[in-house]
């Protein structure tokens, strides 16, 4: 069977991965509600298949948007941050 570069195999479930970067970095990297430390990040062995994305950071709106993993690949996500003022 041919190997696809990036590419793993776990449970019979072909992953990828998921990159996140923001601005400021420093932001809290949720996937599917689970922490995956601070941006920028890359998260590995993510089951191909939708997800979200969430970011979160003191004085910062919290963000989040729908990212789709494909096997083998990468999926950027570049989540801008809103300041709150007052």
């Amino acid at each position: 069977m041919p190997s696809c570069p990036g590419a793993a195999t776990t449970n019979d479930h072909t992953t990828g991965t998921v990159q996140v970067a923001s601005s400021p970095s420093g932001a809290e990297v949720y996937l599917d509600n689970e922490s995956h430390g601070t941006t920028p990040n890359t998260i590995t062995a993510v089951p191909a298949g939708s997800h979200t994305v969430e970011l979160r950071e003191n004085g910062y709106d919290t963000w989040s948007a729908p990212v789709t993993v494909t096997s083998g690949s990468a999926a950027k996500n570049d989540l801008p941050q809103i300041h709150i003022d007052g």
